[in-house]
C-alpha cells in the first residue's frame, strides 16, 4: 500500500541525490496517476519533502568545500554573507528559480559551497515547487495516457540536463562574486583544489 510517506521518503532521496534523478514532479506525476491521491495534498508532501532533500544536499557542498583554495572558500563566504543579508533578495531569487524548468540540484550544491542557509532561501523554494507541482501533478494526468508515456526517454534528457549543470556548477565556481557584486564586472577566477 502506497501511502503519503512513502511518498515523501521517496521524494527526499530524488532531492538529496545531486545527479541522474528524474525531476520531482515526475515522480509525483506517477504516483497520482498509478494510485488515488488528493493532488493538492501530493504537492504539499512533494514540497515539503523536496525542501527538506534539497536542504540535507546543501551539506553535500559545504563537505564539498574542503577541496576549495582558498580564494575559492572566501569567494563563497562572501556569496553566502550576502544571501543571509539580503532575505526578501534570496526569498524572490530561490522563488523565480525552483517556477522555472531548472533543475535545482545544482543551485542548492551552490548553497552549500556558499554556506548560504537561510529560512528565505528554503522557503522561496517551498512556496515555488509547491505551485509548480500541483499544476505539472495535474497537466501529467491529462496529458500523459499512461504511466509509461510519463518516463519514456527521460534517462537521455536526464543526462544532458545533469551535463549542463555540471558545466553551470563549474562557471558559477569560476565567476569572481565579489566582483561581479560590487563592481558589476564579470571575471573568473581559475579553480584550483586545495593544496595538500
Amino acid at each position: 500500500m502506497i501511502d503519503y510517506l512513502t511518498i515523501f521518503a521517496t521524494v527526499i532521496v530524488v532531492n538529496v541525490v545531486p545527479f541522474l534523478m528524474p525531476p520531482t514532479w515526475l515522480v509525483l506525476g506517477f504516483f497520482y496517476n498509478s494510485f488515488t491521491f488528493d493532488p493538492l495534498m501530493l504537492a504539499i508532501v512533494g514540497a515539503i519533502a523536496s525542501t527538506t532533500g534539497r536542504f540535507m544536499l546543501t551539506y553535500i557542498g559545504s563537505f564539498s568545500r574542503r577541496f576549495m583554495g582558498k580564494q575559492r572558500k572566501k569567494d563563497m563566504d562572501f556569496v553566502g554573507l550576502e544571501a543571509r543579508e539580503h532575505p526578501v533578495k534570496s526569498f524572490f531569487v530561490t522563488l523565480l528559480f525552483s517556477l522555472s524548468p531548472f533543475p535545482s540540484n545544482v543551485y542548492f550544491l551552490g548553497v552549500g559551497f556558499a554556506r548560504a542557509r537561510s529560512a528565505a532561501i528554503f522557503a522561496g523554494f517551498f512556496t515555488g515547487r509547491l505551485i509548480s507541482y500541483y499544476v505539472l501533478i495535474r497537466v501529467t494526468g491529462v496529458f500523459f495516457a499512461s504511466i509509461g508515456e510519463i518516463f519514456a526517454d527521460k534517462l537521455t534528457q536526464i543526462i544532458v540536463i545533469d551535463a549542463i549543470g555540471i558545466v553551470f556548477m563549474f562557471v558559477f565556481l569560476a565567476v569572481d562574486w565579489k566582483t561581479l557584486i560590487n563592481e558589476r564586472k564579470l571575471k573568473f577566477i581559475p579553480i584550483r583544489l586545495r593544496k595538500s
